[in-house]
């Protein structure tokens, strides 16, 4: 039946395997079930969908390694299999999916290297393969491609970080955190300027903190805690409008806490712990009206804690301040949050 071009039963409480009498279906363009409970392995005629465009199986029970088959469907322009049981490795010839722009296979438990051939994939722009099993270092041929979106969290991926990496001018989101990475990060990342989202916690990284993360301000999140990072924060955040959680706790940073990212009037989250940050809390810390969380125990931090304005912080819930070389009295002003906001406070208050 050619006359069937797409079918969506997206959340329809499907169960049961796929069967192979999908195939009469030839004018197929997009065969969307995602949401459901569907299980089995995918079945091989399902190459016979000559025109499929966009294949959505997300969040199902499906099992096997589907890559396998869709290799030989080269219209396929979406594959979404993410939140399966999937397992196999992502196979070298991906590269016949000459039209494939996205490429979903998050949440399963595939193994192996990312191919190198994912290179020639010249319309790729989302690349999700997180939370599996994949191993070894990125292919360097990423650099080939334009991608918007390349979420490679929580594997077990190693080496550096290709240069390369950042010829992908228009990346928006680049998450690589809980991975195995090593080295440095090179300066040329910020020639991302389009980046809204990266996270390069969790790793083995190492050296100084490349300046040029500092001019991408278009960040709403700034993650590169629990890695060896070295050098200082560079105080260059006021052209920042969007930054919501800003992340350099367990590093080995030194230098100031930058006074101007306590002006970035969107700041929420603010983890600064387990450093050898000196110098004295920015008397403008409280200005963030929506600050929920400030995290500054650990550290060689020293001089008083500025009293805050009537109204300030009053999303606060957790300030840590422990471990610190700070001095003088706890302001009234803080201490008052104690009382009905903040459900973490880490220093001295006198009892009321």
């Amino acid at each position: 039946n050619d006359t069937v071009s797409k079918i969506n039963l997206d959340s329809n409480g499907l169960e049961g395997t796929l069967e192979p009498e999908l195939r009469v279906l030839g004018g197929l363009d997009e065969l969307i079930l995602s949401n459901n409970t569907l299980q089995g392995s995918l079945f091989s005629e399902v190459t016979e969908l000559k025109t499929l465009a966009v294949l959505d199986l997300e969040d199902n029970r499906l099992i096997g390694n589907p890559l396998l088959l869709f290799v030989d469907m080269r219209s396929l322009v979406s594959v979404r299999v993410s939140k399966n049981l999937l397992t196999g490795q992502i196979p070298t010839s991906i590269e016949n999916l000459d039209q494939l722009s996205e490429l979903f296979i998050a949440c399963n438990n595939f193994t192996g290297r990312l191919p190198t051939q994912i290179g020639l994939l010249q319309h790729l722009e989302n690349l999700l393969v997180y939370q599996n099993v994949l191993t070894g270092p990125l292919p360097t041929e990423l650099g080939n491609l334009d991608l918007r979106h390349l979420l490679a969290h929580e594997n077990q991926l190693t080496g550096v970080i290709p240069t390369t990496l950042f010829n992908n001018l228009n990346l928006e989101v680049l998450q690589l955190d809980s991975n195995q990475f090593s080295g440095n990060v090179d300066p040329a990342i910020g020639e991302l300027t389009q980046l809204v989202d990266l996270r390069l916690n969790e790793n083995n990284l190492e050296g100084d903190l490349p300046v040029s993360i500092f001019a991408l301000n278009k960040l709403e999140h700034l993650l590169l805690g629990n890695n060896a990072f070295t050098g200082q924060i560079r105080d260059s955040f006021d052209l920042f409008t969007s930054l919501e959680f800003f992340d350099v706790r367990n590093n080995q940073l030194t230098g100031l806490l930058p006074p101007s990212l306590f002006d970035i009037p969107t700041l929420q989250i603010a983890y600064f712990s387990n450093n050898s940050f000196a110098g004295s809390i920015p008397s403008n810390f409280a200005s963030p009206p929506f600050l929920r969380d400030l995290y500054l125990d650990n550290n060689m931090i020293g001089g008083s804690v500025p009293p805050i304005g009537p109204g300030q912080l009053g999303q606060l819930t957790e300030f840590l301040l422990q471990s610190n070389d700070i001095g003088g009295i706890m302001p009234d002003s803080i201490c008052e949050l104690f009382s009905f906001l903040l459900e973490d406070l880490w220093a001295d208050c006198s009892p009321p």
